[in-house]
């Protein structure tokens, strides 16, 4: 005889919370493999002089991959935490919005130019996103 496990049905925003926290995690990894890439590329090499002057240096550096890699790892692991609805979701997404902070304020202070109004408000509402992220995340996993 076959057990029956109670389940109840996960939530669809929790899936596609999910699914897009996993989207996110693939292309953080991506960006960590293909920056230093094509930091290196032939294609650089060869670009014009102006085009190279405004291509961040910040772009390409390990530290920066190890950055984009601990962004992807991280929204990986709360997209699967998350699809389970497990209680570990909201420790993880709040790894991932720590990660997510420290990559835009690498990218501001590498940015030329931007004047430090239109930084912060770029930040403002990304820090608004990702308190409603967290603030979800633990409802989800307290349904």
């Amino acid at each position: 005889m076959k057990s029956v496990r109670n389940r109840t049905r996960r939530p669809l925003v929790a899936t596609i919370f999910a699914i897009l926290l996993g989207w996110l995690g693939i292309a953080g990894v991506l960006n960590a493999l293909a920056w230093p890439l094509m930091r290196n590329s032939e294609l650089m090499r060869l670009a014009p002089p102006d085009f190279i002057e405004r291509f961040p240096p910040v772009l390409g550096s390990w530290w920066l991959s190890l950055l984009a890699l601990a962004y992807g790892f991280s929204a990986l692991f709360t997209a699967r935490a998350l699809w389970r609805l497990s209680p570990s979701a909201v420790v993880s997404y709040l790894a991932w919005a720590a990660s997510v902070v420290l990559v835009v304020a690498v990218l501001s202070a590498s940015a030329r130019g931007v004047p430090p109004a239109t930084l912060a408000a770029f930040l403002v509402p990304v820090l608004a996103l990702l308190a409603a992220g967290c603030l979800l995340t633990r409802r989800l996993v307290q349904a």
